[in-house]
This record gives C-alpha cells, sequence and structure tokens, in this order.
C-alpha cells in the first residue's frame, strides 16, 4: 500500500491527459516509422520510465482519431470512454463474483436487459457479456449443443451455415466437437445469404440428433442481411434450433429506417450481438443446459 500512497498520481494524469488529448488531436494514421520497442530490461525504471512508455504507446500506434484514417473495423472511442476505461482499469472489480463487482454486475445485467428490449426479445431471455464476437458466437452455439449435457452427442449434431457466415462459426464448431463433416455451407445469392429452399431441403433429410441454423445479420464483407423470418419458419418447421449472428447489423435496434430488418429475431433460438472499440459482446442463449 506504500507504493500506492508515494505514486505521483497528478503528474501521471497530467502526462497521461496529454497524450490522450494528441492520440485524437494530432496523432498520425500510421507510425512515422516501425517502433522499436528495444529490449526488455532486467530491472525497473520507477515512475519516470512512464513518460517514454506513455509517450512510444501515442506515437507507435495507429491514429484511429485522424481524419483520414480507414480503421477497418476499429474506430476511436470517445474520450469519455477512453477515461472511464482507466477508471474501470483502477478499480479492477471482477465480474466473476457479485461481491467481487456489486456495482459492474448491476450495469452488466442492466444493459443486456435492455438491448435485449431493444432487439424485441421477451424477459425470459438471459445474455452475458463475452470479450468478442467470436467468443459471442461460441457461447450461443454451445446452447445450441446442449450446453454441459449430452456432449457425447455432439458428433450427431448438423450446422448449416450460409456462405457469407463468419469464420468464427467454423472455429466454434470444431472447439464444440461437431465434426467438419456435419457442417453444411448453403448455397446462396451474389451476397452469400442462403437460398430458403435449400435449407428446408437439407433439413428435411437431415436425420441429426440436433439440427442449428445459423442465420447472419450483416456479414463482415459484405454486411449482407439475411431473412430472419423466413429462416424461423424454415426451423420452426424441422425443429431446428436457430442462431442469429447478429454481431454487426444488431445495431439496427436503434435505427427508424432498417429496424423492420430485424423482423423474427425475437423468435430465434439465440442471437450475438456486439460493437467495436470498447464494448464487448453479448451473447443470448435462452439456456446452456
Amino acid at each position: 500500500m506504500e507504493a500506492f500512497r508515494v505514486f505521483p498520481f497528478e503528474a501521471v494524469g497530467k502526462l497521461a491527459t496529454a497524450l490522450i488529448r494528441e492520440a485524437y488531436e494530432s496523432a498520425p494514421p500510421t507510425p512515422a516509422s516501425s517502433p522499436d520497442i528495444g529490449v526488455i530490461p532486467d530491472d525497473g525504471e520507477g515512475f519516470e520510465g512512464l513518460t517514454e512508455v506513455f509517450r512510444s504507446v501515442v506515437t507507435g500506434s495507429a491514429g484511429l482519431a485522424a481524419p483520414n484514417m480507414m480503421g477497418h473495423m476499429d474506430t476511436a472511442p470517445h474520450p469519455a470512454a477512453a477515461f472511464t476505461d482507466a477508471l474501470v482499469s483502477a478499480v479492477n472489480n471482477n465480474l466473476l463474483f457479485r461481491e467481487l463487482s456489486p456495482l459492474a454486475s448491476r450495469v452488466e445485467e442492466s444493459l443486456v436487459a435492455d438491448i435485449g428490449m431493444r432487439l424485441g426479445l421477451s424477459a425470459s431471455w438471459a445474455g452475458t457479456f463475452v470479450s468478442g464476437g467470436s467468443l459471442a458466437n461460441l457461447t450461443a452455439l454451445f446452447a445450441a449443443v446442449g450446453g454441459f449435457t449430452e456432449v457425447e452427442s455432439r458428433s450427431e449434431c448438423d450446422l448449416f451455415l450460409p456462405e457469407c457466415a463468419h469464420v468464427s462459426l467454423k472455429k466454434s464448431a470444431a472447439v464444440l466437437g461437431i465434426p467438419a463433416g456435419r457442417l453444411h455451407v448453403l448455397p446462396g445469392d451474389a451476397l452469400g445469404r442462403s437460398n430458403t429452399a435449400a435449407l428446408r431441403a437439407a433439413l428435411g433429410v437431415s436425420t441429426a440428433r440436433r439440427k442449428i441454423v445459423v442465420g447472419i445479420l450483416g456479414s463482415t464483407v459484405h454486411g449482407a442481411v439475411e431473412d430472419i423470418q423466413e429462416l424461423v419458419e424454415a426451423t420452426t418447421a424441422h425443429d431446428a434450433w436457430l442462431h442469429v449472428d447478429a454481431v454487426y447489423a444488431g445495431a439496427l435496434a436503434f435505427s427508424r429506417q432498417h429496424r423492420h430488418l430485424l423482423t423474427g429475431l425475437d423468435q430465434a433460438d439465440s442471437v450475438a450481438l456486439g460493437r467495436k472499440s470498447g464494448c464487448t459482446s453479448l451473447a443470448y442463449p435462452p439456456s446452456c443446459g
């Protein structure tokens, strides 16, 4: 505790504030040269070394806030989010146990419920924060294959994917023990969206113990949005689990003009959604067994 008492909070805070501001106002899209982090020292340099460390973080990083920066999937967070992130890191609460995160646990529950409501999901749905879209899909498919039950029968699950499906879904299948031969990539249109007639036919001949269909709301390449209501009708007719990967287009819940593209989402069995830069993804499986 003595180390905390002697820490130069004011000086370090002033330095961090100045460099955070620089990251937003004057950092170039890419570093002027390839960053050189040097050799990891055997002995620490003390607080004085923070100046160089902080400076190297700004000068050696991509400037996402630069007006001519094309940041692929990542954007600069709002400054308020950046400072809040520092504060959250300082208290370092652990969401594993409620007593270790009295506020954070309530925030998670409140946000999950609010976003579920905006998506049109009923109060019976459950959800959880995870560290990214890939783990959101994995969590949902974990529920789809039966959670902690029927582990030995996962080789008897059929997984039906559109051509535009994210690579994380195939990875999730491998992690969960679904054989490659049980993965069925359905023919689709120019955007990779599933042909519903082909899906119905494939479901009709499947003898799998569990049938799992993945629908896409916002593919990574084309931004493809599938007709979720049609997928609901197909999966309901063949007693299949419908998982919707809405990591990208779940944000349509906040759109007045395009919200209709979410029609049918409330009838799915699981949903994954997320937001880049400063926010984890959510998985909405009703039950994990």
